[in-house]
């Protein structure tokens, strides 16, 4: 469901990321856990912006910067990226 304010729920991110509403859930999941345990990796899906009730909602913009390393990350695998990062490589989402 495409919300206004340019919000996007979990549906919408899923479908933004390709894959099905269970396993963004699943991720969803798995991010958290690693964020609460300072495990956090780049292609962890971010914290959402906002809770509407229970629902969380990303900016458009939070998504399509972590697509842009998601995708990256899903091009080179997460050590190359990793060592890109710390050698400075110009890797960083466009703002």
């Amino acid at each position: 469901m495409t919300m206004d304010f340019g919000l996007m729920d979990s549906t919408d991110v899923a479908a933004a990321a390709g894959i099905k509403l269970v396993s963004f859930r699943v991720a969803l999941t798995r991010s958290k856990e690693r964020r609460a345990k300072d495990r956090a990796i780049p292609s962890d899906i971010p914290e959402p912006d906002r809770v509407i009730g229970r629902s969380p909602v990303w900016f458009r913009e939070t998504i399509e910067d972590w697509l842009v390393v998601r995708n990256k990350i899903k091009d080179v695998g997460l050590r190359t990226y990793m060592k890109s990062q710390s050698e400075g490589d110009v890797t960083e989402p466009v703002e």
